[in-house]
């Protein structure tokens, strides 16, 4: 108990200080770079996290795994972005952001989803929902298409749709500040590595202190995968909130449609 406590304790501080360096390197970069920027690192992480839970090969990792990436899904469309909404329209009232680019998003998280998750259920080259290796190989080729022509569009071909429209900062409520330095966008780089593979650690030693009590309270085990991705989300859903709260909801859109 002593230990999960500690272990909660310090993935608060890792997330948080995650929180802060990202915000520091999204102002100094822009948008959608910013954003973009985070999405890519803690995705690569997740990706991290995930390989080293297959490898353990402990029972119902594969289980685990595929409930984790669903629930990253629903919490980042129905979580994230929901609760962004609902604090940007109670503090403002009023938000802004674009909405061909949040379609641009949604579409390819269904496109993948569908791929990953409906696809295999009408597969008839193997007993039940499963891929054979040759057509797991080709959904991951096209999931990886679909993720670089998204980036291409966010960063060059549609970039003005992830941009958050300009308007007056004294009017609608945010806040503008001077851009960092260049040596302290570098340090805050190299802090929020440490720190999104703090929060990742941490997480992956939270997991059997979940899955431990999961069991003891008797809840179905599907919801070890979907506390895992909640814990995952922490830096995205908190930088997203921090961006709703400054009234800047394309950002949070951006960071948390990136993040699924």
């Amino acid at each position: 108990m002593i230990t999960a406590l500690i272990l909660t304790t310090a993935l608060i501080a890792a997330v948080l200080a995650s929180v802060y360096f990202a915000e520091i390197i999204a102002h100094r970069v822009g948008q959608p770079y910013g954003t973009l920027i985070l999405a890519i690192a803690v995705t690569v992480i997740e990706v991290a996290l995930i390989a080293s839970i297959l490898l353990s090969r402990s029972p119902g990792s594969e289980a685990v795994v595929r409930d984790s990436i669903f629930a990253t899904i629903m919490i980042v469309c129905n979580g994230i972005v929901g609760v962004s909404l609902l604090i940007g329209a109670i503090k403002h009232h009023e938000t802004i952001f674009k909405s061909e680019g949040s379609n641009i998003a949604l579409a390819l998280l269904i496109t993948a989803s569908t791929l990953a998750f409906v696809l295999p259920t009408y597969t008839t080259s193997t007993p039940g929902p499963n891929y054979t290796l040759p057509q797991l190989r080709g959904a991951a080729i096209a999931c990886f298409i679909l993720y670089v022509t998204y980036v291409y569009a966010q960063t060059i071909r549609h970039k003005t749709l992830f941009l958050a429209p300009v308007f007056d900062h004294a009017v609608h409520g945010s806040k503008s500040h001077p851009k960092p330095s260049n040596q302290k966008t570098i340090i805050s780089a190299f802090a929020l590595i440490m720190a999104l593979i703090a929060v990742i650690l941490l997480a992956k030693q939270l997991a059997p202190f979940i899955e431990a009590g999961v069991q003891a309270v008797g809840a179905p085990h599907e919801v070890v995968g979907i506390l895992i991705a909640c814990l995952v989300l922490l830096p995205e859903s908190f930088t997203a909130i921090r961006q709703a709260i400054d009234n800047k909801m394309q950002n949070s859109f951006n960071l948390a449609y990136g993040s699924g």
